[in-house]
């Protein structure tokens, strides 16, 4: 059907745009996993097995005309999450840019340029998220101002903040894509702010990627604080750290990743047994050890067959009685990943 829409809007868009197909791209992508996993919880033992159908996307870019860029890109779940911004949860892209010179403006709901390489990948290349990017969001609405040059992005974000029903807050984003040593440092950097000034809300991640040949070793350090709309208080901090080494082969793409992971909440306001208010302090501290092998039979093809093995660790000191709790998983990962342009290649 999105196709045949499309194509439709194509046709009797000629005599405005005159679209030839070389500058559309269409483009599904997903992943399908059998996964197996064996869990501790505070001494007792539970396994889950089966199959899971990771994120399916469906995405476009359209060159529209001199500089002006269509763009979509939608999910296949989350249809019943409530629309906070005219868009269904479903929609995670769909606004228009324009490019003049160095400079560039996007409108609509777009990519949210914070400074991780683990938000930067595809989904689908990501098989564990560190804690804080867990929660961080990825696509939001507003506007976006940025300047290119010399393989560098600066750029100046409004956006929506807590992307709930009758939010009020924006978030001011200013970030950084560099290059360095000609390529052989990629830095990303940003830092954003509600501006509340009752109890200031901070997105912060420093990334970077180096580069040594085919070996890739990409950095993060990821802070949030008081997000609102996620924190569990007004005095909640989250960060992570998570690295990764990749091995970039022809056919075969092995790697390692690591994540340290430290949440501390103080002051919860929860209701005890008899309705009163109670207050708690939460700290939650972890990692995660992984280990994975990409097999690419396709060169140069978005598609592989993946193997994964995965151990988490982790402990949560809670002050109310009896809700501290250790916790730890490992889990194994067989499926397949794929990506392909339905028709087209914009360059």
């Amino acid at each position: 059907m999105t196709i045949a829409l499309l194509w439709g809007g194509i046709t009797t868009a000629q005599d405005n745009f005159k679209i030839p197909f070389d500058r559309i791209t269409l483009k599904l992508d997903g992943r399908i996993d059998y996964q197996n996993t064996n869990q501790e919880k505070n001494g007792k033992n539970s396994n889950t097995q089966g199959f899971q159908t990771s994120k399916m996307v469906l995405q476009t870019d359209i060159d529209l005309y001199k500089g002006l860029h269509f763009f979509y890109r939608q999910q296949f779940k989350r249809y019943n999450d409530a629309p906070t911004d005219g868009l269904g949860k479903q929609i995670e892209k769909l606004g228009i840019s324009y490019e003049y010179n160095a400079w560039k403006i996007t409108v609509g709901k777009q990519w949210f340029n914070i400074g991780s390489y683990e938000q930067y990948y595809d989904p689908n290349d990501v098989y564990s998220y560190s804690g804080a990017n867990s929660i961080a969001p990825c696509w939001k609405t507003g506007v976006n101002i940025a300047y290119n040059i010399k393989n560098q992005q600066f750029g100046f974000q409004v956006v929506n903040g807590t992307e709930t029903k009758g939010q009020n807050d924006l978030y001011y984003n200013i970030y950084w894509y560099g290059n360095l040593a000609d390529g052989f440092i990629i830095p990303m950097i940003n830092v954003a702010t509600d501006m509340d000034t009752n109890h200031m809300g901070y997105i912060s991640e420093i990334g970077a990627r180096w580069n040594f040949g085919p070996l890739k070793l990409d950095t993060d350090l990821v802070y949030i604080r008081d997000l609102r709309g996620t924190s569990l208080s007004k005095d909640d901090t989250f960060y992570s750290i998570p690295v990764q080494l990749l091995y970039e082969g022809k056919h075969f793409r092995p790697g390692v990743k690591y994540i340290y992971d430290n949440r501390d909440a103080k002051n919860i306001v929860a209701k005890d047994s008899n309705g009163k208010d109670i207050k708690y302090n939460k700290n939650v501290e972890g990692y995660t050890i992984e280990g994975f092998l990409n097999y690419y039979p396709f060169e140069g093809k978005d598609f592989n067959f993946h193997a994964v093995a995965t151990y988490t660790n982790s402990n949560t000191i809670d002050t109310r009685p009896k809700k501290s709790e250790d916790l730890s998983s490992f889990r194994f990962m067989i499926g397949i990943r794929f990506g392909f342009d339905i028709f087209g290649k914009k360059n």
